[in-house]
């Protein structure tokens, strides 16, 4: 369904936050570049959302 509205609209690549949108954002290993990119409790580590404290 993405692929046909992406073709419908002309769109050949989605920017990050197209992507975060469609992806729900922020979840365990997303990618990030600050921990408000997050969701709460993770944070931003390695530019990816992980737990803190937990295995890297």
């Amino acid at each position: 369904m993405l692929k046909s509205i992406l073709t419908q609209q002309g769109v050949k690549q989605l920017n990050k936050e197209q992507q975060q949108t469609i992806n729900g954002g922020g979840g365990l290993n997303s990618e990030c570049h600050s921990d408000s990119e997050c969701d709460y409790p993770l944070i931003c580590a390695g530019c990816l959302c992980r737990p803190v404290g937990g295995p890297f």
